[in-house]
Parts: structure tokens; C-alpha cells; sequence
């Protein structure tokens, strides 16, 4: 059945926000006391900047690298953030959880804060994605997990403007910006490839429900190639971001990082999967 949606009132879309769970947090930065199921926190840590083979990135105050995972949710200030690593993950890839951390030379301390995990434990995050150090790292500076499996990257500073996300078997693998939130394209635009220009379809009330995803500074993970991003100038003058030759939109409906609720409007409106990494 396909979904119709015209213009969204705007108080529509103010209730559908307020009624997002609020964002479990502590201030960045700050120790705000330690929850019941910490006892296995590390010490106090300073985040500090690394440069390896994988780039600039955070690090613990040893030198350890701190990653992301493409299956959690990021926080943002009104809807609390998640980590899908747990059981066997959180032994290769232990939550980044010290008592109390400061920011360290050159790192962003408002980009900084907390979630608290389903055991009752918090974890650091960095631009609301929890933060992870990897077992096979035996020496600091090094990166060994970037890239594993398509989903675990380094927390790179400044961070991502597009990140992989996965999610569950219905949507898999797809794009989403540096704050989780999911972009899409729309089936009635031209897609440029061989040397034909992409075209945007989307103009007026569309935009209201499908705002464009405007370009900025390209900051990949390592499994997606740069050549496949660029930017279209539309009818407008305005710019939008581009992936493999479709223009890039938002869904206005999509209230918290993770959300997919565009996928499938009408049957022209789909996630932006990119191809797997051997590809």
C-alpha cells in the first residue's frame, strides 16, 4: 500500500519530537557521579588526538584508538543514543567508560558526553556516537579495527559528514550524516551518471517533507570512495549533496537518529545503501 503524504502541519511535527524519549546524559566533560554498575569503569581519562594510517582520530590518554560502531544509535539533545555491542562485541571491543574524562588538546569538549548502557554502565561518546577501544590494538597508535566488517571505524575529528549506518534485516546498510540521520533519494529524479547531469525533481511542498541535504566538507569513513560523492547546484541557485549521482534529501518526519520512517514513501522514496565494501 503505497503512503500519501502531503503537506506535514508543522504542530504535527512539534508533537511527534516532544514525545521522543529525552536524552539520558551527563555534561560533557564533567563527572556527574557514578551510576550503580560501574564498578568496572576505568580511571579518570583524558580524550586526546592521534594521527595514524587511519588519520586524525580520538584516542584514550594512553594513545589507544577509539572507534564507532555503524550499528548504534547517536544521541542527540532530544533523543538518547544506544550501543548495540554487548556479550561477546563488548569483549573485542570494550565500552570506552573511564569515571570522568576531560577534554584533551585540540578536542572538541562540547562534542563530548555520556550514555548510560543497558546494564546500568555509561559510556563516553563523541558527536552522540558511543565510543569503543579494540582488543587487537596492543599498542597505542595503532588502528587495527578501522574498517572491520564495514561497521567499526575510528572516531575521526572533525568527525564523518556521511556515515554507513546498520540497521536491522529490513533496512541493512545505509547512509546517514554525522548525526545519525538518515538521507534518502527520490526515484523521480535523474540520477547523473555517464555523463548525464543529476537533476532534482523535488521543488515546493516536496521540500517541506524532503529537505535537501546541503554539502559540506566530505569526511568518509574508509569504506566509502570520495569520487562518489558531489554536489548538484539546483533551479535555485542552492546546493545538494550528491551519492553515485543522486541528489540527497532528509525526510521531515525522521525525528531521531536512526529513523527510517521515509523509506518507501510512495514507492519512489528509498535509503541510500551503498555498495559493500569488496565491491
Amino acid at each position: 500500500m503505497q503512503r500519501h503524504l502531503g503537506l506535514l502541519p508543522l504542530t504535527f511535527l512539534m508533537l511527534l519530537a516532544a514525545c521522543e524519549d529525552g536524552m539520558i546524559d551527563y555534561p560533557p566533560g564533567t563527572d556527574a557521579g557514578t551510576p550503580p554498575g560501574t564498578d568496572g569503569s576505568t580511571a579518570a581519562a583524558t580524550v586526546t588526538l592521534r594521527t595514524t594510517s587511519a588519520g586524525t582520530h580520538l584516542a584514550d590518554a594512553e594513545g589507544h584508538t577509539l572507534y564507532v560502531f555503524s550499528r548504534d544509535v547517536a544521541s542527540t539533545a532530544d533523543a538518547s543514543g544506544s550501543s548495540s555491542c554487548a556479550g561477546a562485541c563488548a569483549t573485542n571491543w570494550p565500552a570506552f567508560s573511564p569515571a570522568s574524562f576531560v577534554a584533551g588538546e585540540g578536542v572538541n569538549a562540547a562534542a563530548l558526553g555520556w550514555i548510560t548502557r543497558a546494564d546500568g554502565t555509561r559510556q563516553a561518546t563523541y558527536r552522540g556516537w558511543p565510543l569503543y577501544t579494540f582488543a587487537n590494538d596492543d599498542a597505542p597508535g595503532e588502528a587495527n579495527g578501522e574498517g572491520n566488517n564495514d561497521v567499526w571505524f575510528v572516531a575521526r575529528a572533525p568527525f564523518y559528514s556521511v556515515m554507513v549506518r546498520v540497521g536491522d534485516e529490513a533496512t541493512g546498510r545505509f547512509l546517514v550524516d554525522g548525526g545519525g540521520r538518515t538521507m534518502y533519494l527520490f526515484r523521480n529524479d535523474t540520477q547523473g551518471q555517464g555523463g548525464t547531469a543529476p537533476v532534482s525533481m523535488c521543488s515546493g511542498m516536496c521540500l517541506n517533507n524532503w529537505p535537501i541535504v546541503p554539502p559540506s566538507d566530505v569526511r568518509l569513513p574508509s569504506t566509502l570512495d570520495a569520487a562518489d560523492v558531489t554536489t548538484l547546484t539546483r533551479a535555485d541557485g542552492t546546493e545538494q549533496l550528491v551519492y553515485r549521482g543522486w541528489p540527497l534529501y532528509y525526510f521531515a518526519m525522521d525525528t531521531a537518529p536512526g529513523d527510517t520512517k521515509g523509506n518507501g514513501v510512495n514507492d519512489v522514496w528509498d535509503l541510500v545503501v551503498p555498495p559493500a565494501a569488496a565491491e
